[in-house]
């Protein structure tokens, strides 16, 4: 599969993301049918995919790579928390920080799928277990974007808090692409070095993104 339609895959799963959020009472309902397509497609492809190419290279030196993005992202979510614990910060404070995390995310994401697209290992499979966990990411940013702008009912927000969020949700698709840019310019000679550390990284990042859809959501 090549770059370019992988990247429009995940730009309509942000675009269906921020549609759940602004029709979030009624959209839930779907939410977990999506949750449990995004845990069988992360689970098959970085067990049966990722993780057995990496290590065909590495042998178990591949499992450190996924272990660090199984874990690393945890780590940065305790040294960054956005959430409990810190009622002193502003909404928005947290708002930001949270924002700046999932654009990080995605810049990852972006350059994943390039360095997967360059190897000849971009499948079908693997962008739509992506695209299930954007979906949502997606959703999550939208509803925290229209609540911080006061909309925290299920009444039609305002023309200008559907401009933030739609500028919030624009932000997170150009941060994919330039994720995707970034991974293109890599060199080639360069690409044979990193590709089985990347391919073990990315299916630990896979299995971490299961791992959060696995548990329920709070409440």
């Amino acid at each position: 599969m090549r770059l370019l339609p992988g990247i429009g895959v995940l730009a309509l799963a942000v675009l269906l993301g921020g549609l759940a959020a602004l029709v979030r009472g009624r959209a839930m309902r779907f939410m977990p049918a999506v949750r449990t397509f995004a845990v069988v497609a992360a689970a098959s492809v970085a067990l049966l995919h990722l993780l057995p190419e990496a290590m065909a290279s590495l042998g178990l030196r591949a499992l450190v790579a996924t272990a660090l993005g199984l874990v690393g992202p945890s780590l940065l979510e305790r040294v960054f928390p956005v959430h409990g614990g810190h009622e002193h910060r502003a909404p928005t404070t947290a708002l930001s920080i949270g924002y700046a995390a999932v654009l990080v995310h995605q810049l990852g994401e972006g350059a994943a799928l390039a360095t997967l697209a360059r190897s000849g290992a971009l499948s079908p499979s693997v962008v739509l277990a992506v695209a299930a966990h954007t979906v949502p990411l997606a959703m999550v940013v939208a509803i925290g974007v229209l609540e911080a702008k006061g909309g925290r009912g299920l009444a039609a927000p305002s023309v200008a808090t559907t401009a933030a969020t739609a500028l919030a949700l624009i932000g997170v698709a150009l941060a994919t692409a330039a994720g995707a840019l970034v991974g293109s310019v890599v060199s080639q000679a360069s690409l044979s070095v990193v590709e089985p550390w990347a391919l073990a990284t990315i299916a630990g990042l896979l299995l971490h993104a299961l791992a959060h859809d696995a548990l329920p959501a709070p409440t």
